[in-house]
This record gives C-alpha cells, sequence and structure tokens, in this order.
C-alpha cells in the first residue's frame, strides 16, 4: 500500500523502474548497483560488483592463478577465486610458490587461528569452509582437488608484510565416472 502512495505522490499511475530500481523523493528512479538509465533499464554489471575486489573473479578455464601482486609483495586485500570445472571435471590446483606471513608461533591445534594475520583459505568439498593456510605450509608441488566441479580460493591479507604471495596452475580433471547426461 506504502507504494501506491509514494507513485500517487509523484504523479505515477504505474512503477516504471526495472531490475529492482524504484521510485525516489524525486519521483525519479533510483537504480541499484550494476544498472543504470531513466528507468534503470540498462544492465551494467552484477549487483555486487562495487562491493568486490577487482582480484576476485569465476575462473573457468585453466591457467595460471596468483595472489595479487606476485611475485612481488601482495597488498592488505581479501579476494575469492571461484573456481568453476566444465561437466565432468573438478579443478586441480598445483602449488609453485607459497609464502604468506608466517604463523602464530603460540597458537592452538587449530590452522585458522594459527593463520591470525595472512592466510589462503581452500575450499575443495565445501564452499563455505575449508583449511586455511599460511607461511610456507604448502610446498612446491603440492596439489589440492576438488571433489565436485567447484572450488574456492579465498585469500586475506591485512598484514603489511613484505611477502611475495602464491601461485599455482589450475587444471581441470576428468571426474571419474561420470558421463554427461544426453539431455
Amino acid at each position: 500500500m506504502a507504494r501506491d502512495k509514494w507513485l500517487a505522490a509523484c504523479g505515477v499511475n504505474a512503477d516504471l523502474c526495472q531490475n529492482g530500481g524504484f521510485y525516489g523523493k524525486s519521483c525519479a528512479c533510483v537504480c541499484p548497483s550494476g544498472t543504470s538509465g531513466a528507468n534503470c533499464q540498462t544492465v551494467t554489471g552484477d549487483y555486487y560488483d562495487d562491493l568486490t575486489n577487482p582480484c576476485t573473479e569465476k575462473v573457468t578455464q585453466e591457467g595460471l592463478l596468483t595472489s595479487p601482486g606476485y611475485p612481488s609483495n601482495y597488498p592488505n586485500i581479501q579476494c575469492v577465486k571461484w573456481i568453476a570445472a566444465p561437466v565432468c571435471h573438478v579443478p586441480r590446483v598445483t602449488f609453485s610458490d607459497f609464502y604468506l606471513y608466517e604463523k602464530n608461533p603460540y597458537c592452538g591445534s587449530t590452522t585458522e587461528t594459527c593463520c591470525y594475520f595472512d592466510g589462503l583459505e581452500i575450499r575443495t568439498d565445501n564452499l563455505y569452509n575449508g583449511e586455511v593456510y599460511c607461511g610456507t605450509d604448502i610446498t612446491a608441488g603440492q596439489t589440492f582437488t576438488g571433489t565436485g566441479q567447484e572450488m574456492i580460493l579465498y585469500f586475506r591479507a591485512i598484514s603489511n608484510n613484505l611477502r611475495r604471495g602464491w601461485s599455482a596452475q589450475l587444471t581441470f580433471v576428468p571426474q571419474p565416472g561420470c558421463t554427461r547426461d544426453p539431455c
């Protein structure tokens, strides 16, 4: 009902704003992030583009993945590499270099609390939680393979320390027993 009152106050019969836009107090469409135009009719990007760091990306091609600035020092940053393998494949990440801020020498047994400044969380079988690595936890040649079609690398750095970060090669491995649906 409040929407109808707002439209009447603006002297219009219908809400012409598109893509989640709405009439504001100036009686013009207020467009959400990722849209533009008088009626928010032009989609210019994703809704959350303004909130994500440029190093955050969806990765659908094999190739080299690195921390921002690698091999130079990485900045204070948070970003995500959301890896999506083709149908009937799983992602595999093989590290060639890994050097982050060291673990807390006084921490307990949990990795996450040990990596309290910088860390790379690798989510191979759960897109919401994974193991966190820092210091020199990962050695050259060490691989991580997803259990499904998707995998997440979540990198966070807040230390302001001089470390080069990480570098890894992404490949897509055929998933055993998987067949494409002919439909």
